[in-house]
C-alpha cells in the first residue's frame, strides 16, 4: 500500500544510504591500501597549480625543479613534433612526431611524479611504463581518434595523401568536391580495389544522368564529359546517394564497355560511405588538383 502522507525523517540510528558515486570512494580506498600512495606528496615550494600545469605543459616539471634548460629542450621537441605531425598527416613523418610528442610529455610526467613519489627501482620501471602507456593510449590515442572523426582525416588517394575536412553529408551541392569510402568487389571480369574515392559530385538523389558518344547531361543539362564515360545510357541517382566520375585503379581483363559500367557503379556512392570534403591546400601542399 502506498505512504502519500508519511515524510521520510532521517534517523541518527540508522546509517545513511549509500550514494551512487560510493562505488568510486570504496574503490579509491582499496587502491591506496594496495599501493604506498600515502608516500606521494609535493615537495617544498611545489603548489598545486605548478604541478597540475607539470602534467598537462611538456618540460614544464624541469623548470619547476630548476632545470630550465631541459625544460625548454623538451617543450622545444614537443613543439617541433607536434608541427611535424600536424604539416605531415598521414605521412611516415607525422608518425615519428606523433611518437615523438608521446615520449616529451610522457617523460615531463614521469619526471615529476618521481619528484614527488620516491618508490624503489622496480616501481619505478613499472611506473614509467604505466606513465607511458596512459599518456600514449588513453589520452593522445584517443585524442587522435576523436581528431580523425569529428574534424580532419588523412587518405590516400591515387598513390597520394589527402586531408580531409569531416562533414556532414547533407551539406554537399553539385560541383563540391568530396571523398567516399569504395569496397572491394569484382564485376565482368574486372577486379576493384578497396579504397576512396576523390572528385566532384556531379549529381545527387533523385537527378537523372545521360550518357552519349559527346555528352554527358544531368537534368538534360550538358556537364564535361570524362574519360572512359559510357557512350550511351543512363541511370537516376537513388535518394541519399551522390554520382562522380573516380580516378580508381581496376586491374583485370575486359572491354571498354564493362570499363565504363563498372566505373558508373563505382561513382554512385551512399551517404554511408562519405568520407568527407577534401581540403584544397593542406598548408603549402596543393591537394586539389585538375585534372585528377
Amino acid at each position: 500500500m502506498a505512504r502519500p502522507s508519511i515524510d521520510e525523517i532521517e534517523s541518527a540510528y540508522y546509517p545513511p544510504r549509500a550514494r551512487w558515486y560510493s562505488r568510486f570512494v570504496y574503490a579509491w580506498n582499496r587502491l591506496c591500501r594496495a599501493l604506498p600512495l600515502d608516500q606521494l606528496h609535493l615537495p617544498p615550494g611545489l603548489s598545486r597549480g605548478q604541478f597540475l600545469l607539470g602534467l598537462i605543459v611538456p618540460g614544464f616539471s624541469f623548470c619547476v625543479f630548476e632545470r630550465r634548460r631541459e625544460g625548454r629542450v623538451f617543450l622545444a621537441v614537443y613543439v617541433a613534433a607536434a608541427l611535424m605531425f600536424v604539416i605531415g598527416l598521414g605521412s611516415f613523418a607525422a608518425s615519428i612526431g606523433f611518437g615523438l610528442m608521446i615520449a616529451a610529455h610522457a617523460s615531463s610526467i614521469i619526471h615529476l611524479l618521481f619528484r614527488c613519489f620516491e618508490p624503489r627501482f622496480p616501481i619505478k620501471v613499472l611506473a614509467a611504463i604505466g606513465t607511458l602507456l596512459v599518456v600514449g593510449v588513453f589520452i593522445y590515442g584517443r585524442l587522435l581518434t576523436f581528431i580523425d572523426r569529428h574534424w580532419v582525416t588523412p587518405v590516400r588517394v591515387g598513390g597520394r595523401v589527402i586531408v580531409v575536412w569531416r562533414t556532414a553529408p547533407e551539406s554537399l551541392r553539385r560541383g563540391d568536391w568530396a571523398v567516399f569510402r569504395i569496397d572491394a568487389f569484382s564485376m565482368r571480369g574486372l577486379v576493384v580495389q578497396s579504397g576512396f574515392v576523390l572528385g566532384p559530385v556531379l549529381a545527387s538523389g533523385g537527378d537523372r544522368v545521360e550518357f552519349g558518344p559527346d555528352l554527358l547531361a544531368v537534368n538534360d543539362v550538358p556537364q564535361t564529359r570524362a574519360a572512359r564515360m559510357p557512350i550511351q545510357g543512363g541511370l537516376v541517382i537513388p535518394e541519399k546517394h551522390w554520382f562522380l566520375w573516380p580516378g580508381f585503379v581496376i586491374t583485370g581483363g575486359g572491354n571498354d564497355a564493362a570499363m565504363a559500367e563498372t566505373m558508373v557503379r563505382i561513382g554512385t556512392v551512399s551517404e554511408d560511405k562519405f568520407i568527407g570534403r577534401p581540403l584544397k591546400r593542406w598548408f603549402w601542399r596543393r591537394q586539389i588538383r585538375e585534372p585528377l
